[in-house]
C-alpha cells in the first residue's frame, strides 16, 4: 500500500508541475567530443602550419523549438561561461543549408557571433523550429593554445520577441 501511495504521490507531482520554458528548447549535438588534429591545419599536414583563423568544428548543432504559438516571436541567444586560451574564442552561425536559411541582419548576425559570458542573439524566428542546425567555429586558435583537452559548454536561452544583430 505504501508504494502504491508512493506511485500516486509521485504521478500527481508529475501532473501538477507548471511547464518549463526550456522543455521548448531542445538541442542536440552530433558528436559531444570532438578531435582537432593535423587535418585542420593550414596547409593540412605540414610542419610548422597553423589553424586558420576561423576553423569550423566538424559537429552539428541542431535546435528545435516547439510547442508554442505559430505567431510568437523569439530570439535564441547563447553563452560560453568556460575561459578559452588566449587568443581562441568560440562562435555561433546559423547554417544557411538548414530551413529556414539564414539571412543576415535579419534572422542572425551578419558573421558568426563570438560567444560571450552572457547571452548574445544567434537566431531569430516565428512560431516552431525543427531541427536549425548551427555551425559551431573556434577562432583564433593556435597550435599552441589548442593543446590540451577544453570544455566548450554553451549556455542556451530563448527571449521573447526577435533578435536585435547590432
Amino acid at each position: 500500500m505504501e508504494r502504491v501511495l508512493s506511485n500516486l504521490f509521485c504521478a500527481m507531482l508529475y501532473l501538477c508541475s507548471p511547464v518549463v520554458t526550456a522543455q521548448l528548447l531542445r538541442v542536440e549535438v552530433s558528436a559531444p567530443y570532438i578531435a582537432v588534429g593535423p587535418g585542420q591545419l593550414s596547409p593540412p599536414h605540414t610542419a610548422g602550419a597553423d589553424f586558420s583563423t576561423q576553423m569550423l568544428l566538424p559537429t552539428s548543432i541542431e535546435i528545435s523549438v516547439e510547442q508554442i504559438p505559430q505567431n510568437l516571436t523569439w530570439c535564441l541567444c547563447a553563452a560560453h561561461t568556460v575561459a578559452l586560451p588566449a587568443p581562441m574564442e568560440l562562435a555561433l552561425w546559423p547554417d544557411v543549408a538548414s530551413f529556414p536559411p539564414r539571412t543576415p541582419g535579419s534572422n542572425s548576425s551578419p558573421q558568426p557571433t563570438i560567444l560571450a559570458p552572457y547571452f548574445q542573439p544567434i537566431f531569430s524566428h516565428t512560431g516552431p523550429l525543427y531541427q536549425k542546425t548551427m555551425e559551431l567555429y573556434v577562432l583564433q586558435a593556435t597550435v599552441l593554445s589548442a593543446q590540451g583537452d577544453h570544455d566548450l559548454p554553451i549556455l542556451w536561452q530563448l527571449q521573447k520577441g526577435p533578435c536585435n544583430f547590432l
